[in-house]
């Protein structure tokens, strides 16, 4: 990954932790840390600024962005927030249901591939992997710490101190990125205010702000 002041890689976070928990992480993989660091950012920060609108395009020739329907269901992208779409090659909607890591389709279905339209945390284009907003780094760090030791956690081979503290410093983390404005540009700020004002009831003869 080329340095990049807004993003960092799980890959980071990895390292980090391999620096600390040697031992530890021989039972997991960097799979584990891109999974658990895109967790956080979906389900827990569900921060809606900087995310990215993934179209599928079916004229494509690479089939880069066809999902493979196997037994009626696809595995969804690990970087997704927000499901707009589902449809097949000739852009018509698909009916489906989420379980929230599959798309699964009706028996009656035929269909080998779809397409779809979503909002996703940004990826690294050479590898596939979603980026970490910086920032963010402390919280990842923490969340997979925990998820490191939940196992050793309900077998009882920690104490519920030690992890009940992660715990906090996970919910600690979380407070500092809600509460801060590093990442928070004028531009940013102004778009805020927009959607702010239009929240509000305005009188008749006061134009609201323009959303284009």
């Amino acid at each position: 990954m080329a340095e990049n002041n807004d993003f960092t890689t799980p890959q980071e976070i990895y390292l980090r932790l391999a620096a600390v928990y040697k031992q530890k992480l021989t039972g997991f993989n960097d799979r584990d840390i891109i999974r658990w660091c895109a967790e956080v950012v979906t389900e827990f920060i569900r921060d809606p600024v900087r995310l990215y609108l993934y179209k599928g395009d079916p004229e494509k020739t690479d089939d880069l962005d066809k999902l493979d329907i196997i037994d009626l269901k696809t595995l969804l992208p690990i970087n997704i927030h927000r499901l707009l779409d589902v449809f097949d090659e000739y852009y018509a909607r698909i009916k489906y249901y989420k379980d929230g890591v599959y798309l699964h389709f009706d028996s009656d279905c035929t269909l080998t591939k779809c397409y779809i339209n979503y909002y996703g945390i940004p990826c690294d284009p050479k590898t596939g992997y979603p980026y970490i907003r910086k920032g963010y780094e402390q919280a990842c760090y923490n969340f997979c710490v925990m998820k490191m030791y939940e196992e050793d956690y309900a077998n009882q081979k920690v104490s519920a101190e030690f992890y009940h503290n992660w715990e906090s410093r996970f919910g600690v983390s979380l407070s500092a990125i809600s509460s801060g404005f590093r990442d928070i540009s004028r531009n940013d700020l102004e778009e805020i205010n927009k959607i702010m004002c239009n929240m509000v009831v305005h009188p008749g003869w006061i134009p609201l702000y323009n959303l284009d």
